[in-house]
């Protein structure tokens, strides 16, 4: 199972020839299992899962930092640790909607749209982060690295993949919910390749990398202000707030990869 497949890969990662920060990766794979066991346990809709899923994410944004800092280069600069916290707050406040979420009503619905939107941005800005750590990757021999920061790059673009078309469509789709858990298995696999490698890659961090991604995610946490205005409407606004909601999403998110995709 997938629970197993993760807390095995947890195992495997405290192990001195696992290359990566090995306890940030550790921890990372262990709530990743305790999120699988969540969503195979209790459903993918409930607020535990939810929970979890915003710590698993926590968790791999840490990692990601701690990638960051392992054997660079140049020590990090003050924008890219701003980043992280800038990431680390849509986390946050993504946890606090879906606490607020579970109000009866209209008003929960509207709070569950606004996490889920909330749920969405954070996808977009840890895409960015894998972007910059890629970049930021030099050549060497070691290609441990590059196999974890791929696999979460996968396990980040199914997120945004499932809750782009959920919120298209207004409802989680049992079809996304499976293409989901077998985009996770492969993520596992991946990392697992990456964990048999030795890391021998120098970290080249780029402040204007770092600078870049600290505008963007900036950026996206006022828009993501914004989207919670316009849930908020959804209850008085009827249908047509949704389509606004999802125009709005797709925009900043793809104005978002394309301007952090440009050098």
């Amino acid at each position: 199972r997938l629970v197993l497949l993760f807390a095995a890969l947890a195992v495997w990662a405290v192990r001195p020839r696992s290359g990566a920060p090995r306890l940030p990766l550790a921890i990372a794979l262990g709530i990743t299992a305790l999120w699988a066991l969540a969503v195979a346990g209790i459903g993918g809709h409930e607020l535990i899962t939810h929970i979890a899923e915003s710590l698993r994410n926590f968790a791999w944004i840490a990692f990601l930092f701690t990638l960051h800092r392992h054997d660079a280069t140049l020590r990090p600069p003050v924008a890219l640790v701003s980043v992280y916290a800038v990431v680390a707050l849509l986390i946050a406040a993504t946890v606090m909607l879906n606490v607020a979420a579970a109000a009866p009503g209209a008003v929960g619905m509207a709070f569950a749209t606004s996490a889920l939107l909330f749920r969405l941005l954070v996808t977009v800005a840890a895409l960015l982060l894998l972007q910059a750590l890629h970049r930021a990757l030099g050549p060497g021999p070691g290609m441990g690295p590059r196999w974890i920061v791929g696999a979460l790059a996968a396990m980040w673009l199914t997120d945004f993949v499932t809750f782009s078309l959920t919120l298209l469509l207004g409802t989680w789709q049992p079809d996304l919910v499976v293409a989901r858990g077998v985009a996770m298995v492969g993520v596992a696999i991946a990392i697992a390749a990456g964990l048999q490698r030795r890391e021998d890659s120098v970290m080249h961090v780029s402040r204007t990398v770092a600078y870049q991604s600290l505008a963007l995610v900036a950026v996206g946490a006022y828009l993501a202000l914004l989207a919670v205005a316009t849930s908020v409407l959804d209850t008085v606004g009827g249908e047509n707030a949704r389509v606004l909601q999802t125009a709005f999403v797709f925009g900043t998110a793809a104005t978002m990869l394309a301007i952090g995709s440009s050098r």
